[in-house]
């Protein structure tokens, strides 16, 4: 019974009939433009995303769709039944008039279309995963994990991460909103943001596909819960409520992997995972939440809000259904672009020189032209003590930030090119890390919320692809040194 309802096929159906009926028909008749742009526009979303999951797709494909489906059309679907269309982040200038929404709709499809058509141009003729992989399937480690090194090894990788995370808890080195003012110098202190936002998840990956490549089924579930708490840990500790991401590209890497070796991951393990995860991610949603109240600053500020109430688990409630259909980042930002009235290719460039600014940034002051008085907020450490800063940061995303351009044909060829050197990037993980599903699938995860986040200091993206290859490299000595055990 499981496997029946527990399959691809079977999940997709779910999908068609009860989220993408339910919310496109009443947005059908409820859209005030062209309908038929607005059918475009669902159909090429939810195709893509849904087309993603297929055994020889890239793992950018479904992770920048997934984003994008959530930042342009369940977000749009949703403020449009249900908000009516009170984008809460804003939208600039933007008139909400038929015309300017075909115009968002239109571009916002034309640019989907062109990552689907990119995806399937390079697996046609560069890379295919099933015809990869089974070339490659012969090659084995030649390294086999003991039970007590099993042991060691996730006991050190558990006090590490402990001890990294608190500390980044105690003395505010990297959290959401808050800026660093410490005395660790440039090098150190973006190697610790790596190390904790990149270095550890890529760690836990390498243990788990070991783990699944040996078919060790006593840790192979147990890896993946240790998954769960340190993200859920760390996540806490950055006060970010986005712990579910990283564990789920984790599984995602397990059930792509799965497609190739069927009897790696069962349907039971999978909906143990599943379980699991939502359990980490509302315990950590809860305490992240109470923590940003005391952190930021605003405990009193929320008690005065209609919809308050004493009941914490309650608000934690109220707080993730807002998230759920507000925080995606994606529609607002083309919407804000749209509006726009100098939008050319000399706007597009002069983004490239934005400066670090606290919250004033190029997003807000030059395209949303919205005027931060208080460039920061000042609170303080709530475990320390110590003074902090307090900023906002909001982005466009890389098909309102494209647009600066003001041309629909620049967006179409350089998300395009963009797109296709992250494919790339994603060919060369995954051929050094010798097959590794699992650190792959959390490497195209990061490279599509960046892109699906992206906006801000974009000059700065080197930091985002040296990070990648850091990776890389850390994986190849990791491999080298178990196969010389």
């Amino acid at each position: 019974m499981i496997n029946k309802i527990f399959n691809i096929k079977s999940l997709k159906i779910i999908f068609i009939i009860f989220i993408f009926f339910p919310l496109f028909l009443p947005s059908l008749f409820a859209y005030p433009g062209n309908k038929l742009i607005f059918v475009y526009f669902s159909i090429i979303f939810n195709f893509y995303l849904l087309y993603s999951l297929r055994k020889e797709m890239f793992f950018m494909d479904f992770f920048l769709s997934l984003f994008l489906w959530l930042g342009f059309w369940f977000k749009f679907t949703i403020q449009l039944l249900f908000f009516n269309n009170n984008f809460p982040e804003g939208v600039g200038s933007f008139d909400f008039s038929p015309n300017s929404i075909d115009e968002v709709i239109l571009l916002s499809s034309i640019s989907i279309s062109s990552l689907f058509f990119t995806s399937l141009i390079v697996k046609k003729f560069f890379f295919n995963y099933k015809n990869y992989y089974l070339i490659q399937r012969k090659k084995k480690f030649k390294f086999n994990l003991s039970k007590n090194k099993i042991v060691i090894i996730l006991s050190l990788f558990v006090l590490s991460f402990v001890v990294f995370h608190f500390i980044n808890l105690y003395f505010s080195i990297y959290q959401k909103g808050i800026v660093y003012e410490g005395n660790l110098n440039k090098i150190t202190y973006n190697f610790y943001i790596w190390l904790i936002k990149v270095g550890i998840p890529v760690f836990i990956s390498i243990i788990i596909y070991l783990l699944l490549i040996f078919k060790n089924y006593k840790f192979k579930l147990k890896a993946i819960y240790l998954s769960f708490f340190e993200s859920s840990i760390s996540s806490i500790c950055q006060l970010s409520r986005a712990m579910v991401f990283v564990p789920f590209s984790l599984i995602f890497g397990i059930y792509k992997f799965n497609q190739f070796e069927k009897k790696i991951f069962n349907n039971k393990d999978f909906i143990k995972s599943f379980f699991f995860l939502l359990v980490f991610f509302l315990v950590s949603f809860f305490i992240t939440s109470e923590l940003r109240y005391k952190f930021y600053n605003i405990e009193e500020i929320v008690k005065k809000e209609k919809n308050y109430s004493e009941n914490k688990i309650f608000n934690s409630i109220s707080n993730f259904i807002y998230l759920a259909g507000n925080r995606w980042v994606g529609i607002e930002g083309l919407m804000s672009t749209q509006s726009l009235k100098k939008k050319n290719i000399d706007f597009f460039k002069k983004s490239f020189s934005e400066q670090y600014d606290y919250s004033d940034t190029f997003y807000i002051m030059e395209v949303k032209q919205t005027n931060f008085h208080n460039k920061y907020d000042k609170i303080n450490n709530y475990l320390s003590d110590t003074e902090l800063k307090h900023i906002s940061i909001f982005t466009p995303g890389i098909i309102g930030f494209l647009y600066y351009s003001g041309s629909f044909i620049f967006v179409f060829l350089s998300l395009s090119m963009i797109f296709l050197f992250c494919l790339l990037i994603e060919i060369i993980v995954f051929k050094f890390s010798k097959n590794n599903f699992v650190f792959t699938s959390l490497t195209c995860n990061s490279l599509a919320y960046h892109l699906s986040h992206f906006g801000y200091m974009p000059q700065n993206s080197y930091k985002i692809i040296l990070g990648v290859f850091l990776s890389i490299l850390m994986v190849m000595i990791i491999n080298k040194i178990i196969n010389k055990i």
